[in-house]
């Protein structure tokens, strides 16, 4: 049987680009968090419990931030929950899931829900609770409090200066803060590859397909734990046979944002007929 490996550190790539680092590294009760000059950090291995500690002179703010982009994602996924390198937004009663990873328009996609009236649950990281028969998405870590008014989707410039508004700057990088109104766990009702700046085309994918898409698009605390890997390896597996999952290419210009968005209503409304 496969053991995780102890005392190795994992590097988690994060940050707009994938340019800043996280290392990882377990330990037989826990794992040991590092952030190079930033913060180190112990989490159990159930995620009932973290202890994180800044360097001195960190502000308030820049610790929220921190708490709720990059250690949240780690906390739902130690609990057992499959969490999405996705956005996530509200239509009508049910989440759609927008999945991709960096560059790909996630925040932008949500931002542009937002100024349209939908809740938005999240814009980077989503985590997601999978039984049986259904999928709920939810806007945070069980564990990570922070104030409701901290929710932010992170926006570059020029789509901040689209949407007409003056924001702040996100405290821990160089992105403009979209402050979110409160949201509460939704149940999933489909999830969209985010794929190439393109004419725009949605088309759903096989099962096969699905995963494959998935596997790939998903936040880990640890990626060399064979348990945490079956886990969710199992939890996809559920999610693709429930839950509709579609690619889409779409133009990356904010004049064709209108037809995108209503696209993207239209088929979760409707769920495409799956392929064989």
């Amino acid at each position: 049987m496969l053991l995780p490996q102890l005392g190795s550190w994992h590097p988690l790539r994060f940050g707009p680009s994938g340019e800043d680092t996280l290392l990882v590294r377990r330990e037989p009760d826990l794992y040991r968090i590092h952030m190079p000059g930033w913060l180190d950090a112990e989490l159990s291995l159930d995620g009932s419990s973290l202890n994180a500690r800044f360097i001195e002179g960190a502000s308030l703010e820049s610790r929220e931030a921190t708490l709720r982009q990059i250690l949240g994602p780690l906390v739902a996924h130690a609990t057992g929950r499959l969490v999405l390198h996705a956005a996530g937004v509200v239509l009508d009663e049910c989440a759609v899931a927008l999945v991709g990873g960096s560059e790909r328009g996630k925040s932008t996609l949500a931002a542009l829900f937002h100024e349209r009236g939908r809740a938005v649950l999240a814009d980077d990281a989503l985590p997601l609770d999978v039984d049986s028969h259904d999928a709920s998405a939810s806007p945070g870590s069980p564990i990570v409090a922070y104030p409701a008014a901290a929710r932010v989707a992170k926006l570059r410039r020029p789509t901040a200066d689209a949407l007409g508004r003056e924001l702040e700057r996100d405290p821990i990088g160089d992105r403009q803060v979209l402050q979110l109104s409160p949201a509460a766990s939704t149940p999933l009702g489909a999830v969209f590859i985010l794929g190439d700046d393109a004419p725009l085309e949605i088309t759903r994918l096989t099962k096969q397909q699905a995963l494959l898409e998935l596997v790939r698009g998903c936040h880990r605390v640890d990626p060399g734990d064979p348990a945490l890997l079956t886990r969710e390896l199992a939890q996809l597996e559920r999610l693709v046979r429930e839950i509709p999952v579609y690619s889409i290419r779409y133009p990356r210009r904010f004049d064709a944002s209108a037809e995108l968005i209503a696209r993207i209503e239209a088929a979760s409304k409707r769920p495409a007929a799956a392929p064989r």
